[in-house]
């Protein structure tokens, strides 16, 4: 998902939105990362996030309504489902969205541009920091869904 010529916003902060936002980091990818604990967005801004045994990385980082302009990029949506509906008004229609959460959330259907993931790994994010830790190593499951059969199997 690497962009030559955007940001990639990624909103949350927890295990996975840490995961991510550090791998794409690590590539040279530029983000802005979003996060409404005023705790954690103080200790990334200060300590990065550390990802436990590979290093730290320095993302931009703010609360969701920092600046409503800075969602008009692609954006990785990284919250608990139960937050899904306060990142709505937030995304713009004409941006893609990756929605990587450990679940599917049917609120989800009608978002344009959609894209789903699902973490099978378990990152532990420790409270209140950016510092995260894989405790069950899995995989990141990504792909587009149809509204009539679901996932569109591949194989």
């Amino acid at each position: 998902m690497k962009s030559a010529n955007s940001v990639i916003n990624v909103v949350g902060a927890g295990g996975i939105g840490c995961v991510v936002s550090w791998a794409l980091l690590s590539t040279g990818q530029p983000i802005r990362l979003f996060e409404r604990n005023s705790a954690k967005r103080q200790s990334i801004h200060d300590q990065g996030i550390q990802f436990a045994g590979w290093g730290t990385q320095w993302p931009w980082i703010g609360h969701l309504d920092d600046d409503l302009k800075h969602f008009r990029n692609p954006t990785i949506i990284c919250v608990k489902t139960y937050d899904n509906q306060s990142v709505f008004p937030f995304l713009s229609p004409d941006f893609p969205v990756l929605i990587i959460q450990n679940g599917m959330d049917p609120v989800w259907e009608d978002a344009p541009q959609r894209t789903s993931g699902i973490a099978s790994f378990i990152s532990e994010s420790i409270h209140g920091t950016g510092r995260v830790d894989l405790t069950r190593l899995g995989e990141l499951h990504l792909g587009a869904e149809n509204h009539c059969n679901g996932w569109i199997n591949t194989d």
